[in-house]
């Protein structure tokens, strides 16, 4: 456990400091904020967006069939370790083409997906003992609910006003 706690501070250490700050922008300045990932990436996508509704902010997984077609004013994040997976490619060559924005989350910054992004968040993945993309998952998600905490705590939106939000269905 210590070793794998050591690996993710080391990574989180690696992250830019202006990125920290580009996701609250984005969560400001969009109408709609779209997730997308495949796999393990895409429930770190799916928690992102429960955030942002508790938030307040209307938002939607690509995919879902519940998810309001995408359009100008929306921001799609798409996190992607390889920054090549085909549905993601996909859904954000689809939110290109409708005028909004892409924020990449990913750890290949010359992959297609970073190339297709208006924005790309290096997320450090290696090198760590763990299974497959274990690193970088872990990574994105403790970087976007770091986020979401300090997009909180400068609006000052308390947390009772959060609890309000979260679901009474489970």
């Amino acid at each position: 456990m210590e070793k794998i706690l050591t690996e993710i501070a080391r990574a989180l250490a690696r992250l830019e400091k202006q990125d920290w700050s580009l996701v609250g922008e984005l969560i400001s300045s969009s109408s709609r904020i779209f997730v997308a990932g495949a796999g393990r990436s895409g429930m770190i996508g799916r928690c992102f967006a429960i955030r942002l509704r508790h938030l307040g902010k209307e938002s939607y997984v690509a995919g879902e069939s519940i998810c309001p077609p995408i359009g100008k004013g929306d921001t799609l994040v798409v996190i992607s370790c390889s920054g090549k997976t085909r549905s993601t490619l996909g859904f954000a060559e689809t939110a290109v083409r409708a005028g909004s924005r892409v924020l990449a989350l990913t750890a290949s910054l010359d992959s297609p997906l970073a190339r297709l992004a208006q924005k790309a968040i290096f997320i450090p993945e290696g090198p760590s003992r763990q299974f497959a993309h274990s690193l970088f998952e872990q990574v994105a998600f403790l970087f976007l609910e770091a986020c979401i905490e300090r997009y909180r705590r400068a609006r000052r939106i308390p947390t009772s006003r959060m609890s309000r939000r979260h679901t009474n269905l489970e």
